[in-house]
């Protein structure tokens, strides 16, 4: 009876065994699934294209007014007409003349 135990529990450790590293073998550690995620992340953050940074103010040139039109996707006709146009011309145009202006 003592050996039937023995030689059950004997088995029973031995099966434990040989099941822990199949198990540990087919899921991946969380080192490498935080591996993985790190580096998957980081390809989508090389894939994307950095969006300079744009704003314009009264402060802001006839220089600086362009490239925030052109950042912001105005279309070349309404960048050729404010060519000139400084930030605090630009501020200082109401809702009808910035209407009249853009037709």
């Amino acid at each position: 009876s003592i050996h039937s135990l023995s030689s059950a529990s004997n088995e029973s450790s031995i099966s434990h065994q040989n099941e822990t590293p199949e198990v540990t073998a087919e899921a991946p550690s969380l080192q490498d699934r935080l591996h993985e995620e790190l580096k998957r992340r980081v390809s989508l953050t090389n894939n994307k294209k950095a969006q300079p940074v744009a704003f314009v103010t009264p402060l802001s040139s006839a220089e600086e007014v362009q490239f925030w039109l052109s950042t912001k996707g105005f279309a070349a006709r309404t960048q050729q007409k404010f060519q000139n146009m400084r930030g605090d011309e630009l501020f200082a145009m109401g809702k009808v003349q910035m209407e009249k202006e853009l037709g």
